[in-house]
């Protein structure tokens, strides 16, 4: 039973019953003692002729009489020497497998001396259609439709499927971001059927078997509606690494105070895995120093002047591959890790192109506006101050190590390239700070910090590690959390 059917036999009338989804047959014939049955196999999820297909020919009145021949590389078959009378022709090929469609016999009589067939598979479009009831091009959404596999000899166990995506919607109140999600049950064989997903949106995908599942992946519905992919679950050991600090605090008339702050936090997921790959640039030339991670397992490495990379004790299953290098552009691909078999996986880097020159605006506001308020605040004293000298004597490389040390904030590692902030909310458990760049709300802001801004154009920062130090004209009345107040220069030319 597939998930979006109530049994097989349902799905094979689903798919197989009309000729607009399925195995449709157009006959000519005409007259004469022996017939000859000719045709061809049209793949019309691809737009190509289906070579290979298996194409079945029984005699209804002797079902056991079966003749079979394989379609030519341009889908075309034929039987020759065919009696008149009725007959029942399907065809079978590993692409009905991977789309979970029943092969189904299909009635033509033959009278006479030819007759002329046309089968196929079902179109994206079509298949959206059926198991969604949606229009592709009227509703701009898809399908996500595959099996989620077990690695490794374990007993099959009933799983399931999450998808999520990004929307920002417009408000009154600013830019507001969204995060939809559906899931859902896989059915026997590890099917499943994900309706209402958006086409050529990226999609965050994680799936499961009991306590396997795969790691986070991101994938797209391509334009045509369907996406057809499989999911390799695996059973993983996830470990959590932190750093922190001590400093003592003096306290008149009492013992000095030691306070325990977090450096960084970073998050290792370790497998049986094994992974290995080469980078090239697109000329085919070897890349050395690119660097190969694994998203979100805490795995990465560079590779050497050959420009191969290997990765051991790595999660197995389906895992998102990144690779960066200065200069190309940022490759992601969902890579199969299936022991005992080695992860091979080859990663071609495109050139980084600028097609534009950069365009500078310039905004007549008085240099320095928001130093009077800055000063004012750092004078009360109320939350934590970095000034341009320290910013200028530290050279951080990013904002988040820029940040690191601050008191009540915690700066972890979300991802291999992504850091995030945190702070301690009202209630006792960490928060996420609200974050303004400029004196304007950053919506999200503190999920991925080193996207803000580059640390040479910051000209001051402001930390208020609880909400109640938050200064009025930086209050957000939805948080219960502290905030992040960032200063960048205006530079005049």
């Amino acid at each position: 039973m597939l998930p979006w059917h109530s049994s097989l036999q349902m799905r094979s009338r689903h798919f197989a019953g009309a000729c607009a989804l399925a195995f449709c047959m157009t006959a000519a014939t005409s007259s004469a003692q022996n017939a000859r049955i000719s045709g061809v196999v049209f793949d019309s999820l691809h737009g190509t002729a289906l070579r290979g297909a298996e194409v079945h020919l029984a005699d209804l009145t002797a079902p056991s009489q079966l003749r079979v021949t394989l379609t030519d590389s341009t889908g075309a078959f034929s039987f020759d020497q065919v009696g008149a009378g009725r007959y029942g022709i399907g065809f079978l090929h590993p692409l009905l497998d991977s789309l979970a469609l029943d092969p189904r016999t299909h009635e033509v009589a033959v009278p006479g001396d030819t007759a002329s067939l046309t089968l196929f598979v079902p179109s994206a479009r079509a298949m959206v259609r059926s198991i969604c009831r949606a229009d592709v091009q009227v509703d701009s959404t898809g399908l996500f439709l595959g099996r989620v596999r077990r690695v490794g000899d374990k007993p099959a166990a009933s799983g399931g499927v999450q998808v999520s995506w990004a929307e920002l919607r417009f408000n009154r109140l600013g830019v507001e971001r969204k995060t939809p999600t559906l899931t859902a049950q896989t059915g026997p064989g590890g099917w499943f059927a994900i309706c209402g997903v958006p086409l050529e949106t990226p999609i965050s995908v994680r799936a499961w078997i009991a306590r396997d599942s795969t790691g986070l992946l991101e994938l797209d519905i391509p334009a045509n509606g369907l996406l057809r992919r499989d999911l390799y679950a695996s059973d993983a050991k996830a470990t959590v690494s932190v750093q922190t600090t001590s400093t003592r605090v003096p306290r008149d008339g009492f013992p000095p105070l030691i306070r325990h702050d977090t450096v960084s936090m970073t998050r290792s997921v370790k497998g049986a895995g094994r992974l290995r790959g080469r980078v090239v640039a697109s000329t085919g030339a070897p890349v050395a120093e690119v660097r190969v991670a694994l998203w979100g397992t805490g795995h990465e490495t560079l590779t050497d002047p050959d420009g191969r990379f290997e990765m051991d004790s790595v999660p197995a299953g389906s895992q998102t591959l990144i690779a960066r290098f200065l200069g190309f552009r940022p490759y992601r691909a969902i890579v199969d890790i299936v022991p005992p078999d080695e992860g091979q996986h080859e990663v071609t880097l495109e050139p980084l192109v600028v097609a534009l020159d950069t365009v500078r605006v310039l905004v007549p506001l008085a240099r320095d506006s928001w130093r009077a308020g800055f000063d004012e605040r750092r004078r009360v004293g109320q939350g934590e101050f970095i000034l341009d000298t320290e910013i200028a004597r530290r050279n951080s490389p990013a904002i988040s190590t820029l940040l690191q040390g601050t008191r009540g904030l915690d700066i972890i590692a979300t991802g291999p390239f992504r850091k995030t902030a945190l702070m301690r909310s009202l209630g006792g458990g960490q928060c996420v700070p609200t974050v303004l760049l400029d004196g304007i709300r950053v919506v999200e802001g503190a999920d991925d910090l080193d996207l803000l801004v580059n640390p040479t154009d910051i000209a001051a920062v402001e930390v208020y590690p609880r909400a109640s130090l938050v200064p009025t004209a930086f209050v957000d009345a939805r948080s219960v959390c502290g905030a992040i107040v960032i200063w960048t220069t205006m530079k005049r030319r």
